[in-house]
């Protein structure tokens, strides 16, 4: 069975997305409509990973859908604006369907992240070793002279 390896670029963009979800989870305290940032910048993100080439198939599809439920919860976030609810009304169907698309989004946001930081593409840690490496100086000796 082959091994399970995740790229630098992966890793980064869970990362970011994760930190855009701790932020999002304190806005949503205040009004769950100022959430619409961090959640535009994670379909940002998770957007842009599908174009890079590092990434693998696997990690393409989990940031395909993690696009796509963020750009869900943009558009429920704004129905909710326009709407000017604030999940106390009678009608609570846009927070239900809120609520539905965050548990989505942070267990695909595990599911994807966790496993990736403990199973790291060997390709990537041999490039970040190499580097760090300080870079070769040149001796004035070997520089000739014009």
């Amino acid at each position: 069975m082959a091994r399970h390896e995740s790229s630098k670029n992966n890793r980064d963009a869970q990362r970011a997305n994760a930190a855009a979800e701790v932020m999002t989870a304190g806005l949503k305290a205040i009004n769950p409509v100022v959430a619409i940032p961090t959640k535009f910048a994670q379909m940002i993100n998770s957007g842009f990973l599908l174009f890079r080439e590092r990434p693998k198939v696997h990690e393409k599809i989990a940031h395909g859908v993690q696009c796509a439920l963020a750009f869900s919860q943009i558009c429920i976030l704004t129905a909710m604006l326009f709407e000017e609810e604030k999940c106390e009304t009678n009608s609570p169907n846009l927070c239900k369907s809120l609520l539905l698309t965050d548990l989505f989004y942070q267990g695909i946001l595990i599911l994807g992240w966790a496993p990736a930081e403990f199973f790291k593409d060997e390709v990537d840690a041999i490039e970040t070793a190499s580097s760090s490496e300080s870079p070769e100086t040149t001796d004035e000796s070997s520089v000739p002279s014009v």
